[in-house]
């Protein structure tokens, strides 16, 4: 009888269980599944070719934190959900050329729509070159959704890149940034970019009195905000790097930061991180657009994803995949797979006891270094990512421009924290903005806390430790460091 009643209550527990499953199907991406009320779940946009974009999400969309990004979350809700990833196909394509600079002849993609919205340029980093932007998955990305969205398109290179010669003594090649050269006098990078811009202009490609724009990378991005403020941009976002001050003092430019949380530049970092706030409220200070530092968190990987390179074959990224799981570079954390902290590993000792990435680096270096960029992509690592495009996107042709036509800095909406330092109570202050969420997350990126228009929440239930607290308000997302003790 004892046996007969513990297999019945085993039964109601299965029931239970079974009862706070729902399912999430993903229709042309990744991401179905079944998960419990309450779980992070992420989704993804499928790989597309060079002709191909992500539009957005369809479907219960309503529930996702960015339902115009190609991959996105939200929080699963006691019931069966479904998304659709809606894509378009582009036509237009980068041309190459070699055209004249202040000095020497430079290499050039660009691209002109009719009636473009602005021009963007687009700057690599240190090391890199102009063909980054069209080699990288996550770069090339960027351009093809500046291609949709209507934009003029003008790729260059450093002119220490071009001519293979240190101008600046520092075993690197790269854009001149030091406060030396904020003038365009002084900074024959500055001098080539007014020059290809009057040589288009002369072509009547673009008018003189069109937006101009910039997106950079790293030391690209520190120069992005260089020469914005020299040649008198409308805005400008920057990844992964903060900026000269000097170039911040007096420019009209305005400027979104997107940051890597696991940044692992020497000259980035935390560091770079804080000064990246720093030029943010200095530009709040005096009035000039910004909005507050975005920083991209880590994002799980699954089989199909280095088809994202466009180099590889299902099978072909399922056995790397697979080849990362069985040498223990994967972790699990919450149902979902990440590179763990010795994937770095993989790149300074890959040799055939990895067979799969062995082959790959040997024998067609450039796909395993497309590969090596999505892996560090994920690890929100120094490196360029695709997850904020539409955001960035929306930043240039918007700035801080709201639905009531007013122009306001990021200040107006500043959530405030405190006390930060905390230990059992955290307030959100957020002004004459009603409605907004609010999301916890540990320094693995996992999400502890999500609550919606609450002013105080009780956090004495969590660890003493470093977390991340992101607030949504509307389109904006704003990103600031908790310590609890």
């Amino acid at each position: 009888m004892k046996n007969i009643i513990a297999f019945l209550l085993l039964l109601q527990v299965v029931s239970v269980c079974t009862a706070q499953s729902f399912t999430v199907t993903v229709m042309d991406g990744y991401g179905s599944g079944t998960f419990s009320a309450g779980d992070t779940v992420h989704v993804w946009a499928r790989e597309m070719d060079q002709s191909t974009v992500f539009i957005n999400w369809t479907g219960d969309s309503s529930l996702l934190f960015h339902a115009n990004e190609w991959h996105t979350s939200f929080v699963m809700p006691a019931n069966d959900v479904s998304f659709q990833a809606n894509y378009e196909t582009i036509s237009g394509s980068l041309s190459f050329e070699s055209i004249m600079g202040a000095d020497t002849l430079k290499p050039v993609l660009y691209h002109f729509p009719q009636d473009p919205v602005g021009v963007v340029f687009l700057f690599h980093g240190t090391g890199a070159s102009y063909n980054i932007w069209v080699k990288s998955a996550d770069y090339l990305q960027m351009v093809k959704d500046l291609v949709y969205h209507n934009f003029a398109i003008i790729i260059t290179e450093a002119e220490e890149v071009t001519t293979q010669t240190e101008i600046v003594q520092d075993n690197n090649l790269r854009w001149l940034t030091d406060s030396i050269y904020i003038f365009e006098n002084f900074n024959v990078d500055i001098q080539n970019i007014h020059a290809l811009l009057d040589t288009f202009e002369a072509r009547g490609l673009i008018s003189p009195t069109l937006d101009k724009f910039a997106i950079g990378m790293s030391n690209g991005a520190i120069f992005s905000g260089t020469v914005s403020n020299a040649l008198g941009f409308k805005a400008a976002v920057p990844y992964c790097a903060s900026g000269v001050l000097a170039a911040y003092v007096n420019t009209s430019t305005a400027t979104q930061w997107c940051m890597a949380k696991y940044d692992d530049n020497p000259n980035v970092g935390v560091s770079g991180y804080n000064n990246a706030l720093g030029l943010s409220n200095l530009l709040a200070d005096r009035g000039i657009c910004t909005k507050e530092t975005y920083v991209h968190d880590r994002s799980p990987i699954y089989p199909q994803i280095f088809l994202r390179t466009n180099y590889l074959t299902l099978p072909q990224s399922v056995a790397i995949y697979n080849e990362l799981a069985n040498f223990g570079f994967l972790d699990t954390i919450n149902g979902y797979t990440y590179m763990n902290i010795f994937s770095e590993e993989l790149f300074s000792i890959v040799d055939p006891t990895y067979p799969v990435l062995y082959a790959l680096k040997n024998g067609n270096p450039t796909v395993y270094i497309a590969v090596r960029s999505v892996m560090d992509v994920t690890n929100a690592g120094h490196k360029f990512f695709s997850e904020h495009n539409k955001r960035t996107i929306d930043f240039l042709i918007n700035q801080c421009d709201l639905a009531d036509g007013t122009n306001e800095t990021h200040l107006s909406t500043f959530p405030k924290i405190y006390p930060n330092p905390g230990a059992e109570f955290l307030n959100i202050e957020v002004k004459n903005q009603p409605e907004f969420s609010v999301n916890i997350f540990n320094y693995l990126g996992q999400l502890m806390m999500h609550t919606n228009n609450k002013s105080q929440l009780n956090v004495s239930s969590l660890a003493d430790g470093l977390y991340f607290i992101e607030i949504e308000i509307g389109d904006e997302v704003f990103t600031e460091k908790f310590i609890k003790k």
